[in-house]
């Protein structure tokens, strides 16, 4: 009973440390570690994919990371081969980045620290347009292309 309150109560603070955190950190962070983590680790590496644990075939993100690891160290061939959808990832995330910096430099100027607009504020807008599901449908047509690649042997990841 201990162990389960302990973890209740470490989740709930990444919860509430998470919710602090800005998007564009998180984007920023998450491009530098994938250009500092080794190709070598990642390529050769086991794959962690729940669902590819559970079925023995790969989910519509399956390479994902692996490709954006190849794009930031800057081989688009590699990164187009492990998951198409690659190029698009590394390009929001950098557009987080610099909208994140963008608000900051305007907050600076303005002398302002809160009620300004904040990429989580600009993110929860898009997630209820149509770009959730553009994404969504992206990874659903390149899962359908893909399965019956997998299938014959011709895709590997």
């Amino acid at each position: 009973m201990r162990v389960e309150a302990l973890i209740t109560r470490s989740m709930e603070a990444l919860v509430r440390i998470a919710g602090r955190v800005p998007p564009g950190l998180v984007a920023g962070a998450a491009l530098l570690f994938a250009a500092l983590l080794p190709r070598a680790w990642i390529e050769a590496g086991p794959s962690f994919c729940p669902f590819r644990l559970a079925s023995g075939l790969p989910c519509p993100g399956c390479g994902l990371t692996r490709s954006v690891v190849a794009l930031a160290h800057g081989d688009p061939a590699a990164s187009l081969y492990f998951h198409p959808l690659g190029l698009p990832v590394v390009a929001a995330l950098v557009g987080l980045v610099v909208l994140e910096l963008g608000l900051a430099l305007r907050r600076r100027a303005a002398g302002q620290t809160a009620g300004s607009p904040s990429t989580t504020a600009l993110l929860e807008r898009a997630a209820r347009g149509p770009v959730l599901w553009l994404g969504a449908a992206s990874l659903a047509v390149v899962w359908v292309v893909r399965i019956p690649l997998f299938l014959s042997g011709t895709w590997i990841f």
